[in-house]
């Protein structure tokens, strides 16, 4: 009966680390801060900024799709979207020629 429980353990731990390994490979994201006097807040907008940006280019703008895997709700994304200014970038492209 024990050794059933350990295997039982050990077979989802390692279940638990592959899926971890496989978002980490999904999105592939490092972050190195810009200089030694980043404040912590700006650390993680700048990660944040990262996160979203790769999600949106890996789901090919798909918001909800996005929203999905970063786990954070529609109208969440909407507005982190927002606040960093983030653009599809067909609408960048537009937004330049027009200048």
């Amino acid at each position: 009966m024990s050794q059933e429980i350990t295997e039982h353990l050990n077979t989802a731990s390692s279940a638990h680390q592959s899926n971890q390994s496989d978002a980490t490979e999904t999105i592939g994201i490092t972050y190195i801060p810009h200089s030694a006097s980043s404040t912590l807040r700006r650390i993680v907008g700048q990660a944040e900024l990262q996160m979203i940006q790769r999600t949106l280019e890996h789901t090919g703008w798909n918001r909800k799709l996005a929203a999905a895997r970063l786990q954070i709700s529609y109208r969440g994304l909407l507005y982190k979207i927002r606040r960093h200014g983030i653009t599809p970038p067909i609408a960048a492209q537009r937004s330049n020629s027009e200048l």
